[in-house]
Order: C-alpha cells, then structure tokens, then sequence
C-alpha cells in the first residue's frame, strides 16, 4: 500500500475517466478544488478500493460523483462546507470520528436529470446493491449534520442510540407522521420533505454528535419519541 503523507493534492480532476485508484493511505492530507468520478455515463465512473484516508481536509471546491467506493475508511475529515456525494455505489464503506456535514445522493449528477441517464444508473445500483452485504458503517462517526438517500437502509450499519430508520411502507397511506409532537419538529421536517420526494429507500435519521450538545441531545429524544410513536423502526 502506497501511503501519503502530509500532502497536498491541488486541481486534480478525476473526469470519464473509468479510473481504478486503489491499495493507498493518505494521512493528513489537503485536497483543494478536486473532483472524483465526474461523469454522466455509467460505464466511465472511476472506482476507490482499498483506500484510507485520515485526519484529511478538503479545500475550494469538491465534487465526488458516482463512483464506485470499495473498502473506503475515512477517518477524520475537515472541510468548511457540505460535502456533496452524487451517486456513489458503497461497499465496506466506513465513516469514523469527525467527519463534518456529509449529504449523499441517489441523483449521479448535480443537476442533470435526463431520463435515460438516471435509469442507467438506478439498474447498476440495483444490481451492485443486490450483490453487497453491506455498505456503509456511520456507527462511529461523528457528524455535524448528514442525509443519505440511493443506498438501502438495511445496508447501512448504525448506532442504535442515535440513529434511526424510518420505513416508508410504515408511514405509507396513513397520517402517522402527524401525530409527532411540537417539541419534535426537526425530525417531522426531515420527514415530511423525505416523503414529498419519489425515493424508493428508507429514511436514515442521524442526530450529530458534532453538533452542539444541547442540540444533540434533543435530537437523539426526538429519535425515540419517533420509536415510541411507532414511526421508527425499533431495532
């Protein structure tokens, strides 16, 4: 395993490139206004295997696009905004420690939405998803607010106490979801607005424990009034 160390990676831009990167650490590295697996055609995503990186931070701007992300550890990552993920596929993918905002997307492009480009992509995801055991690991991590949609829930491995898993046949054709209280209303946003989308996956619910502690706290009651309601899952 080639490892890295102390670097900085400036404009490097990763575009239709089929690129496999893999077998390499990278320890406290900067990564300023680079791009990964920038692409619109399923066959040219780039893919990631093997790969750590620790105690990272990202710069400018960053775009990661739907690559393929196998037996990825990121241990610690700064960055002064959200990171955006656009269609990545995930197996043995493990968030750990602080690693800032984070919002993964079912969408592989920021704003293109051509039929015939996202149904490409939603049959690759199906299949690899049929063949993963699982995918990602945010049971360590320690975020300051983070969404996820495109991945299957069941594939997702949590920590029970502070994250959850709202199942949306549960919710299906009935009016549940009002019935959470005022003090609640963080979370019935985030469900109501999950809910207003065509997402075929569950809701994954996660109280940051970057966040503020007040705020934290709140947020992981609020989980177990949606279990006491019967809206999440009790796991």
């Amino acid at each position: 395993m080639k490892v890295f160390e102390d670097r900085t990676f400036v404009a490097r831009h990763d575009k239709d490139s089929s690129a496999v990167f893999e077998h390499a650490a990278f320890r406290r590295c900067i990564f300023v206004n680079c791009t990964l697996s920038d692409t619109k055609d399923v066959t040219r995503r780039s893919t990631v295997r093997d790969v750590a990186l620790t105690d990272c931070r990202i710069e400018g701007s960053a775009v990661v696009g739907p690559a393929v992300l196998d037996e990825v550890v990121i241990d610690g990552l700064s960055y002064h905004d959200l990171v955006l993920a656009f269609g990545p596929l995930l197996r043995h993918v493990t968030l750990r420690n602080r690693v800032g905002a984070i919002k993964i997307n079912a969408e592989p492009h920021m704003v293109d939405r051509s039929p015939a480009m996202l149904a490409a992509f939603a049959a690759a995801r199906a299949e690899f998803y049929a063949a993963t055991d699982w995918a990602l690991d945010i049971s360590e991590a320690e975020f300051t607010a983070f969404e996820i949609d495109g991945v299957p829930a069941q594939l997702i491995r949590r920590d029970r106490d502070t994250q959850a898993v709202v199942r949306r046949a549960t919710l299906a054709g009935t009016e549940r979801h009002n019935t959470i209280p005022a003090w609640n209303e963080h979370w019935s946003n985030v469900i109501e607005l999950a809910l207003e989308d065509d997402s075929e996956y569950d809701i994954v619910l996660v109280a940051p424990k970057a966040a503020p502690k007040r705020t934290f706290r709140k947020l992981v009651d609020g989980i177990q009034n949606l279990r006491d309601l019967g809206i999440a899952e009790p796991d």
